[in-house]
């Protein structure tokens, strides 16, 4: 399988998978994502500035572990965690959990297909989603953000970056490899790459955090 999604460039493992969505499956997935990031929470809010936003769009945030860290961690805002319809219902779940049903709501919808509101938020957090999709998705979803975004907003991207060589660091390589395998058109990304989606959407004032986790944030602003 490794050798023919190398030499094809597509996912072979996808022709397998059953239409219809496993909830258990599901559940497992986002049980996982939500103890991955409880580990990375705390790095990620000492490295976003949100003192002055009132509103954050959590984007894909399947679990809403990042939302909920980062409305703790700024008693200011209020999230809204943004993600499919049969993962919304368990975000609710984990909101509960965590007695935040006061600052963190869900919004099902759709990346690819659904707009995201206008003029809408102060922050959006694009955590790990875009290495999931191709250059032109991807600049579709930032051009979204963009539009959701109030004048003077952010959005912050967090994902594993790599290197201008595309073949470091490791990590982000390695990652790259299991998109190839996993998906139908994600891949690691350098940092140019999220530098041109972003300018050729309007994002102004680009910058780029690394954390110790293996993963960089690339921030643009409106």
């Amino acid at each position: 399988m490794l050798r023919e999604t190398i030499e094809t460039g597509k996912a072979v493992s996808l022709r397998d998978l059953p239409e219809e969505v496993d909830p258990h499956d599901t559940r497992d997935f986002i049980t996982a994502m939500h103890n991955i990031a409880s580990v990375k929470a705390d790095a990620l809010c000492n490295k976003i500035n949100l003192k002055k936003s009132k509103m954050l769009l959590d984007l894909a945030g399947g679990p809403g572990t990042y939302a909920m860290a980062l409305a703790r961690a700024n008693p200011n805002i209020c999230a809204v965690v943004f993600d499919l319809e049969h993962v919304v219902k368990l975000t609710r779940e984990f909101i509960i959990s965590a007695n935040m049903e006061d600052r963190v709501v869900t919004q099902a919808g759709n990346c690819l297909e659904d707009n995201f509101g206008e003029d809408a938020y102060d922050a959006i957090l694009v955590s790990n989603l875009l290495h999931s999709y191709n250059p032109s998705n991807n600049t579709m979803i930032l051009k979204k953000c963009l539009d959701a975004l109030k004048d003077g907003g952010q959005v912050i991207i967090h994902e594993f970056v790599l290197d201008e060589t595309k073949t470091s660091p490791q990590f982000a390589a390695l990652f790259s490899l299991n998109m190839l395998i996993g998906t139908q058109e994600g891949a690691s990304y350098a940092e140019s790459e999220y530098k041109t989606w972003l300018e050729n959407t309007g994002f102004k004032h680009i910058s780029r955090v690394d954390l110790e986790s293996n993963s960089t944030l690339i921030i643009g602003k409106k």
